[in-house]
């Protein structure tokens, strides 16, 4: 607006100072002197729409920037009971601390007993795996003992299954003689009873024998003995 009002002044001052010179000159002169007022002014408008344009812009921002002041004063306001929450939390801080450097004290000392531990228990696992390696190869050994006692039981089981086998042959055979041996002794229980009916009928005829002889031989002292 005081651009607009310094340009009206122009204006007039011109106006007075054509109205002072001659009429013939000063119309010319009004004429130019008005179309390069009508050109400033037309000048004067624009930059004085963009001021305002400009203006418009600023308030916007200033209106921003006012939000913004009001946030950062909740922020700050917020910011101050952290911080006041904060010491008291240091403050807690502080004494947890305090008791936590008894603790690492403490834990420092069982620290040093659980190196011993761990030294002791590795020398241990040592032992152990010396152990193990021993006792691996033994179960080795018992394991290549283990499959050549397989393979030969292997074996004797086929012996077996062979010796089984002859068995069977055997006791088949052996069940055939008896069957002759109970046949011959049928025959021998014949021969037997045969050869003492045998032996009955030799003494009989031993005994007719013997008497034949006593009469032969009275016979051949008297001639005349009554034989049987």
């Amino acid at each position: 607006m005081p651009i607009i009002g310094n340009s009206i002044n122009i204006v007039l001052v011109l106006l007075i100072s054509l109205s002072v010179v001659g009429t013939a000159g000063a119309t010319m002169y009004y004429q130019d002197s008005v179309e390069e007022l009508r050109q400033k002014n037309e000048q004067v408008v624009d930059r004085n729409e963009a001021l305002r344009a400009e203006i418009q812009e600023k308030n916007q921002r200033i209106d921003e920037l006012q939000t913004q002041v009001q946030e950062l004063n909740r922020t700050l306001q917020t910011r101050l009971e952290d911080v006041e929450q904060v010491a008291a939390n240091l403050e807690r801080t502080e004494q947890e601390l305090n008791q936590t450097r008894n603790e690492l004290a403490s834990t420092r000392s069982n620290l040093e007993e659980a190196r011993t531990r761990i030294s002791n228990l590795e020398n241990r696992v040592a032992t152990l795996l010396d152990d193990k390696a021993a006792l691996q190869q033994e179960v080795d050994s018992l394991e290549a003992q283990r499959a050549d006692l397989q393979n030969r039981i292997g074996n004797l089981r086929d012996d077996i299954d062979d010796l089984e086998s002859q068995l069977d042959t055997v006791q088949a055979e052996n069940a055939a003689l008896e069957d002759q041996n109970d046949q011959l002794q049928d025959d021998i229980d014949t021969l037997e009873t045969e050869n003492r009916q045998l032996e009955n009928e030799v003494a009989s005829l031993e005994d007719e024998n013997a008497d034949l002889r006593d009469c032969i031989e009275q016979l051949k002292v008297n001639n005349s003995v009554d034989c049987p």
